[in-house]
């Protein structure tokens, strides 16, 4: 039975892919394209998801389409976060499917009170490989259950 389990997280824990949930002006802050391809170089890693390389149509339909399909959002929170329509509606949607939101943020205060128990990472702003190490870390361990 215990072999039978391995296998189910092993096949789990390949092929993952990662929806990137971020404010359009925090792109450049969180230094979001190379994060994306520091966390596709892990080779579980298959799809990093996010609407500025993805989408095809709206936002609204590239949601609907890809959220689904992530086995975890991360989101980044900031001011810009807070007051963007669109990153509320991909948390809250992904909350509502049961994907595991990770909140990367600067401020506690910028991560939604609903999340701010969940595990999380305070982005570093002077080692930002360990900003993947930690979010790769993090992506695993909520995929592993």
């Amino acid at each position: 039975m215990q072999k039978e389990e391995n296998l189910k997280l092993v096949k789990k824990l390949k092929n993952l892919s990662i929806y990137l949930s971020f404010a359009i002006r925090d792109a450049e802050f969180f230094n979001i394209e190379e994060l994306a391809k520091g966390l596709k170089s892990y080779k579980e890693i298959k799809k990093i998801l996010y609407w500025e390389v993805d989408l095809r149509g709206n936002i609204a339909e590239f949601m609907s389409e890809t959220l689904g399909r992530c086995n975890v959002l991360s989101l980044f929170c900031s001011e810009n976060a807070i007051n963007s329509l669109d990153v509320e509606e991909e948390w809250k949607k992904a909350d509502m499917l049961g994907i595991p939101i990770i909140p990367v943020f600067l401020e506690v205060d910028h991560i939604p009170p609903v999340l701010k128990s969940r595990l999380s990472i305070k982005y570093d702003l002077i080692d930002f490989g360990k900003n993947i190490i930690q979010l790769h870390s993090l992506i695993l361990n909520n995929c592993a259950f």
